[in-house]
């Protein structure tokens, strides 16, 4: 061959022979040895071979030989390795050494409601990589998890097959608990069988009393640092589930139809000779009737605009003339009879058609004619920047909306009605019946609906508690401490429940009791998102307050959808407290589950073990939505073969190797065996620096190159010849084998982050080569590499082979075609 000839004479030493066999299969066969064997490379066997001559010849071979198995069956044989490399490797870490190295990721709690779905894999699979790859570095890790255990949909399914109004709060919560404990411990088991290393037994549980009691310390100390005040101001409602939402809380959708129509709003102040009204554009015409004040922009120039047939002229802004013309014009020819700046329109008022009441227009910094009309509807019960401009103007607002989402007596003709549904319509033929409707037309915009009843929301004042990052309220708060260190020890000894049991007077610390009547005890929900929030105080060394005079955690790692929810209360509570996508209603899911133990028809769905629902998590770009079908896993499982497969002929050819006895050293090691580990170095650094910076997809990606076409394609091939027909202890085999070690060595390192079933399995079967064999993969460090492998010169002299024999090789392609 080519290649062979160039390098016998360059190198005096034997030089495997580099063949166009294809990569090796998962099988350990024979392969026809060039000039030492019959030649049979090119010659079709018969179809009834002489199997007593193969043998003949095979025996004269050193062929691989291993008990590793070909095939995984991930099934059984991953719970034969579970406990190696989860608690009893957990429990080692804990006692050993670690130069005083320690690595926390704090577990943001999922939630305790449903089987785990593959965003669950994808985040605790994740945390977990991150974690034995730390373990591999020396440190001591710490990850306890946890979970979420209170909220609407654990009392929904409390409640599934119940009635409501015939249970007291107590009877409440004690079903409700017993749903979340249950979702708890079967949600565990699901984590578990996916081999997340963690301090399982002291897993924390948001409803627990020393979690609670930590809660109100931590809401406490945020009230005493004047963070927590209560506002009757507008939130996001969900009529369907009768509750207030945070923002993590809700769901965009850009489908979402709405009725928007032009309304005309009188004006009283603005010309004695002619009729003038504010024409303003809305979405939300249920709102209406809360209109306090319409808005303008200083800086905007407005027109006064005559349109034939209509008895009143428009006040519009001059930039949406244009736009404006198309709908005006359907009424008759447009003429602008005047002009005025924005600022000469503030203080002017109109007559609110429905309350019959007059207000004023102001200058709204929020204004844009980009837009609608440039004037713009103004309800402060129902849009936080109405909310603001009315509350610095000291206009009052008007809430005619009530938990139900229908129009309270306050809304006069509409009072009953739905307010996203018939009440939009009633509002609508209102409007039209007296003249003040101009037109009506279907618009199509992102509109947010509540994540668990997928129902549109809506913007409605309410009482709520809210924590102010931004400013400090001036009202100090008296005896703050004592109350609420008073609270958290109530909660401590007897849990939440005791809000609901025991008294006021009971509630109040001592120096309180006495005035207990002036008192009552509040009924707000606290947040979700400060529940699960504050569980970074369950975290070691952090348990008391003062809090946080330092990080509690190394690793925050979440999903995109935890980013205004979970990151933002551990962060708020803690900092400030010191100072088509898969769907269940879709039906596309793919359970990990189903991945892990395979589907009812295990042909189209088979049972690829854990490793591989973790090599997938690896290969995802988790930074960005990830993608998940059938194909993706069986694309992912071929690559688990191929690891598994590579390990097993290496394992193979390190039969009756013993390391201590017949290592080669590097000096007297082949050309392309010291080559191979120049590969192997810039390899396992290339690998280092993607797990350092969590890039776990570019580990996958290197790993597959580095099997399929340095392994597989090139080494392996190459030295074949020696390993399988040289003197067993001849230098040339021995020098492969001791690559082949190196290689493996690293090789099952880099896999136990990832596939720690895989690499503990190796691990296990390579034992009798290692010197000192371990109990797992994860105590014997990281990579073993050594600077002197590292070969600028020996590369660049076999990157030119490489080419010679690619191209080599091309043409003998070329030629067997044209033959």
């Amino acid at each position: 061959m080519l290649t062979r000839a160039i390098c016998q004479q360059r190198y005096p030493s034997r030089i495997a022979a580099l063949k166009t066999a294809s990569p090796p299969t998962t099988r350990l066969l024979s392969t026809t040895i060039t000039g030492r064997l019959a030649a049979t490379a090119h010659r079709r066997l018969p179809k009834q071979r002489d199997t007593s001559v193969e043998k003949q010849y095979s025996d004269t071979l050193l062929l691989p030989r291993t008990d590793f198995p070909l095939r995984a069956n991930a099934v059984k044989r991953d719970p034969l390795f579970r406990e190696r490399c989860t608690d009893r490797l957990y429990a080692w870490q804990k006692t050993r050494s670690s130069d005083g190295r320690e690595f926390t990721l704090h577990d943001g709690p999922p939630y305790a409601n449903g089987d785990l779905h593959m965003g669950h894999a994808l985040n605790k699979i994740l945390k977990d990589i991150i974690l034995r790859y730390k373990l591999l570095r020396g440190y001591r890790i710490n990850y306890v998890p946890g979970w979420d255990c209170h909220g609407l949909p654990i009392e929904q399914k409390a409640l599934a097959n119940a009635d409501r109004s015939k249970l007291t709060p107590m009877q409440i919560r004690a079903r409700a608990r017993t749903c979340a404990l249950e979702a708890v411990e079967k949600q565990k088991e699901q984590f578990r069988s996916w081999s997340i290393l963690g301090d399982w037994d002291r897993s924390y549980l948001t409803l627990t009393p020393d979690y609670e009691a930590r809660q109100v310390r931590v809401f406490g100390q945020m009230v005493k640092n004047r963070l927590i005040y209560r506002r009757y101001k507008p939130v996001y409602w969900s009529p369907s589930s009768r509750t207030a939402l945070a923002e993590a809380e809700l769901e965009y959708r850009d489908d979402h139809k709405s009725r928007s129509v032009y309304v005309h709003y009188p004006l009283t102040t603005m010309s004695e000779q002619a009729s003038v009204s504010a024409l303003i554009w809305t979405t939300t015409p249920w709102t209406l009737p809360a209109n306090t004040a319409i808005a303008i922009g200083n800086d905007l120039a407005y027109g006064i605009v005559r349109v034939e047939g209509q008895s009143s002229h428009m006040l519009v802004a001059m930039d949406r003339l244009e736009a404006l013309r198309p709908l005006l014009e359907k009424q008759g020819n447009v003429e602008v009879v005047a002009t005025i700046e924005g600022r000469d329109l503030v203080g002017c008022q109109y007559r609110q058609p429905i309350s019959q009441s007059t207000c004023s227009i102001l200058h709204g910094d929020h204004v844009t004619s980009g837009s609608g009309t440039g004037l713009v509807h103004t309800a402060p019960a129902h849009g936080q920047e109405d909310f603001s401009l009315c509350r610095q103007h000291s206009i009052e607002l008007i809430n005619c909306v009530d938990d139900d989402g229908r129009f309270t007596e306050k809304a006069g003709p509409f009072a009953g009605l739905s307010v996203l549904k018939e009440g939009t319509g009633a509002v609508i033929a209102w409007l039209r019946e007296h003249g003040l409707l101009l037109d009506e037309h279907a618009y199509t915009h992102n509109y947010p609906y509540d994540w668990r009843s997928k129902q549109p929301v809506i913007l409605r004042a309410t009482w709520q508690w809210f924590a102010d990052v931004t400013d400090i309220r001036e009202d100090a708060a008296q005896a703050i401490a004592s109350t609420i260190e008073h609270v958290a020890s109530v909660f401590a000894q007897h849990g939440s429940n005791a809000w609901w049991q025991l008294s006021t007077q009971e509630l109040l610390p001592p120096s309180y009791a006495a005035q207990y009547e002036q008192y009552r005890r509040g009924m707000d929900t606290m947040d979700v998102w400060f529940d699960s929030g504050t569980s970074w105080s369950m975290l070691p060394n952090h348990s008391c307050l003062p809090l946080l005079a330092s990080p509690p955690a190394d690793v925050y790692l979440e999903g995109s959808d935890q980013h205004r929810g979970w990151f933002q209360s551990s962060l708020l509570t803690s900092s400030k407290a010191h100072g088509h996508k898969m769907s269940k209603s879709i039906g596309n899911i793919i359970l990990p589950r189903t991945i892990i133990e395979g589907g009812p028809d295990k042909k189209k769905q088979p049972a690829y073990g854990s490793d591989v629902l973790r090599l997938w998590v690896a290969s995802t770009e988790y930074t960005r939505d990830v993608t998940m079908s059938h194909a993706v896993v069986a694309n992912v499982a071929e690559s688990m073969r191929k690891y598994r497969s590579t390990a097993r002929f290496m394992l193979g050819c390190l039969y009756q190797f013993d390391l201590a006895a017949h290592k080669v050293d590097y000096n007297a090691l082949l050309p392309i065996d010291q080559y191979l580990l120049h590969e192997l170095h810039r390899f396992a650094t290339t690998i280092t620096h993607a797990y350092e910076a969590f890039a776990f997809n570019r580990v996958v990606q290197e790993l597959n190159r580095f099997t399929n076409a340095q392994l597989s394609a090139f080494y392996f091939e190459s030295i074949k010849e020696r390993l399988y027909a040289d003197d067993q202890q001849s230098l040339a085999r021995r020098s492969a084998q001791t690559t082949i070690y190196h290689i493996i060595d690293v090789y099952m390192r880099v896999l136990a982050p990832i596939t720690c079933h895989l690499a503990e399995e190796i691990q296990l079967f390579s034992s009798s080569t290692w010197s000192k064999p371990l109990d797992s993969v994860f105590q014997s460090g990281w990579l073993p590499l050594e600077d002197r492998w590292c070969n600028a010169a020996l590369e660049q002299e076999w990157t030119t082979l490489r080419h010679l024999r690619a191209q080599f090789y091309q043409l003998v392609e070329k030629a067997r075609q044209t033959k």
